[in-house]
């Protein structure tokens, strides 16, 4: 019987031209990444690999600078956001022990238990080379609230470091104080584009971080 060909979307390069451009994405995977993984993360972008993704909404902002001593709300783009991806390998040299790992490098969160499983890994939104590399311990818990600094509101905040003027903790996406409004949308967690240092997690992930963290419970920050 004769083959029936199948009906489907042209091609979006000529087949010379794709295979053109995997040498080039594989190369620039290494070349940023340092290893096949980086590579096949950057082969599996929409772009390269032509599969379409939601794109970022207009809605979310992030506050990136401060004018009148309010944070100034800034779009977005869709290639400063990480793709979230949970199973990430634990980092090699993040301690040992019962812990929480926080990576600015990829903005990523690993939960391990005592026994040095990975518990639960998400992506993150944190400032890049604030607090510093370190090792902390949770000092102190509150389900929610506030930063009338940067005029918002937050919950389930695991405080584990110290800033200039203010605690650094894990907590969910801040909203505005007034409306509500989230300050940045759950999809684009994963952009290193905090402001005062604490660390953003869906909120589900932060609820559930603020039952599993002890006060003294370990946090390691790497770069």
């Amino acid at each position: 019987m004769p083959s029936v060909p199948l009906v489907g979307a042209p091609d979006r390069f000529p087949r010379s031209v794709r295979a053109l451009l995997l040498v080039v994405v594989v190369v620039f995977g290494f070349a940023f990444g340092g290893s096949a993984r980086a590579a096949l993360d950057v082969l599996s972008d929409p772009e390269v690999s032509g599969v379409p993704t939601a794109p970022v909404a207009v809605a979310d902002v992030l506050p990136l600078a401060t004018v009148g001593g309010q944070p100034t709300p800034v779009r977005v783009h869709p290639r400063l956001v990480a793709k979230a991806r949970p199973g990430l390998a634990l980092p090699a040299g993040s301690g040992s022990g019962r812990r929480i790992v926080y990576r600015q490098t990829g903005m990523h969160l690993w939960v391990v238990g005592a026994d040095g499983t990975v518990v639960r890994d998400y992506a993150v939104t944190g400032r890049p080379g604030w607090p510093l590399v370190g090792t902390y311990h949770v000092f102190s818990k509150s389900p929610s609230t506030a930063s009338p600094k940067y005029g918002v509101t937050f919950g389930w905040m695991v405080r584990f470091a110290h800033g200039h003027q203010l605690s650094i903790g894990f907590h969910d996406i801040p909203r505005r104080m007034g409306t509500g409004v989230p300050i940045q949308s759950e999809s684009t967690l994963g952009a290193p584009v905090g402001h005062g240092g604490c660390v953003r997690q869906r909120t589900v992930d932060a609820r559930w971080l603020y039952g599993w963290a002890q006060v003294g419970t370990t946090v390691v920050v790497l770069r």
